[in-house]
């Protein structure tokens, strides 16, 4: 294609369904047009995680994650990273893991509310909105066809501000002597919060020389 391309050929790449490009592997080729000096240019058209969000009527900054990975390990790894998050998040699903997606997510995520809608703007098109226990429970008694398209609200309590974190981990050192990965799971553990992040925190102070 690259090679037409350079001859003076015009090239379309489109979809059947979604954007090319926007979580899609046609990224591949557009990058490569790029490369090659190629001109590229776009006519927009429906995305469905633009689509969603604009359904969603959930405020915030937001943030386009894909298609979560397939394997269990990764995928407890990718939700729990995201848990402090504070933007709006955008995912899409295959129906076959839609509900054990949302049944994992709800796990760190069970605070928000969240936008479930399949086959957007098609005739079959079916959307669930509410908090995510709730509707991870009614998707999972339904037979879904069609990929899927997630938005996740903003948590709707305030998180532990990162400077009380910092505080209790210098109170906890000087109280138990404890340091490196002791404190951190002790921190964590108290908290019931991610290891990582209680490690974040314990690096910066570390860096700042406030803990040994």
């Amino acid at each position: 294609l690259i090679e037409r391309l350079q001859q003076g050929q015009n090239l379309a790449l489109v979809s059947d369904a979604g954007t090319p490009a926007f979580s899609d592997p046609g990224v591949l080729l557009v990058a490569q047009a790029w490369d090659a000096g190629i001109k590229v240019e776009a006519i927009p058209g429906p995305a469905a995680g633009v689509a969603a969000l604009s359904m969603s009527g959930f405020p915030g900054d937001v943030t386009f994650l894909g298609f979560p990975p397939r394997k269990a390990g990764k995928r407890r790894e990718f939700f729990e990273t995201l848990a402090p998050e504070p933007r709006v998040l955008i995912f899409y699903e295959s129906p076959q893991r839609l509900a054990g997606t949302l049944t994992e997510m709800a796990r760190y995520f069970a605070d928000r509310q969240i936008l479930v809608v399949r086959e957007l703007t098609k005739l079959f098109e079916e959307a669930w909105r509410g908090p995510l226990t709730k509707v991870a429970t009614q998707v999972a008694d339904r037979e879904i066809k069609g990929e899927c398209t997630l938005v996740l609200s903003c948590p709707e309590k305030p998180r532990e501000a990162e400077v009380d974190l910092a505080e209790r981990l210098l109170e906890t050192a000087q109280q138990t002597a404890l340091s490196g990965r002791r404190l951190t799971d002790q921190v964590a553990a108290e908290l019931n919060i991610s290891r990582r992040r209680v490690y974040q925190t314990y690096l910066e102070l570390k860096g700042q020389k406030r803990l040994p």
